[in-house]
């Protein structure tokens, strides 16, 4: 695999034309609500890439929310694709959601994103961890993201989704549906989980969501409907799936 080596007349390039596969995969994703049938992880990574390339070329400052869990491999691939962005690029990386603890634990989306393979050091990278008390960190990774959301003009969100229906850090039952705040947290039954929430989510203008496997199509299949954490998606002006979901089956 080639990188897309990002330059600022690479980028202007990529505003103009974003070539080949990558305006392939954008043609057939730009309905509103879409699900893009794919079992790999490149379509879902050419996409983000296609994205926040194309915004980034417009002059745009994009804030770009990754997630953990399967998610993971989406957002490493799609940086790898956009290649050579450093600090110099107006491009904030925020993380979505995160289990608490002590800095770099092994179960951290930080730190499962490093070890994947997320260069964390060469973009300008938001993470939630500090080693404060829970409620200093959530307070404190509210103040960040709202801050964030206000200089962005794009912000992108990489989802994943659980077969329960969840969604970032938000498992079915949780108190954050209705919160006001932009980040939250409450007991999960592993981790302290701190997260964004529903409100967090109406800021971002356009959602790629990978939900790839058999378990999760019963979801899939009401998406539209659902009271499930999932359902908060709906509200995101451009939503993509990506998943091996088949209509046809449900």
């Amino acid at each position: 695999m080639q990188p897309i080596c990002l330059n600022h007349s690479t980028l202007l390039l990529f505003h103009q034309k974003a070539g080949n596969i990558y305006q392939a995969v954008y043609n057939r994703v730009m309905q509103t609500h879409h699900i893009v049938e794919t079992t790999d992880i490149m379509t879902p990574a050419q996409h983000t890439a296609a994205r926040i390339g194309s915004h980034l070329g417009a002059g745009k400052t994009v804030l770009w929310l990754v997630s953990g869990g399967s998610a993971i491999k989406v957002a490493v691939l799609a940086q790898a694709l956009l290649g050579g962005l450093d600090k110099s690029y107006q491009l904030q990386v925020a993380l979505i959601d995160e289990r608490f603890g002590e800095q770099g634990h092994s179960d951290s989306n930080a730190e499962q994103l490093t070890r994947a393979g997320f260069d964390t050091n060469s973009l300008t990278f938001h993470q939630v961890l500090t080693g404060r008390a829970i409620d200093t960190t959530t307070t404190a990774y509210d103040a960040t993201i709202r801050a964030l959301i206000s200089r962005a003009n794009v912000v992108i969100g990489l989802f994943g989704m659980g077969s329960d229906g969840h969604t970032a850090g938000l498992l079915p039952g949780n108190p954050l549906m209705d919160s006001n705040s932009f980040v939250g947290q409450f007991d999960g039954p592993d981790y302290q989980r701190i997260t964004v929430t529903p409100a967090l989510i109406a800021h971002v203008g356009e959602a790629i969501l990978y939900a790839v496997g058999s378990n999760k199509w019963p979801v899939l299949a009401d998406l539209m409907t659902t009271e499930l954490p999932i359902s908060c998606l709906r509200q995101v002006p451009s939503l993509t799936v990506f998943s091996d979901y088949k209509r046809s089956q449900s």
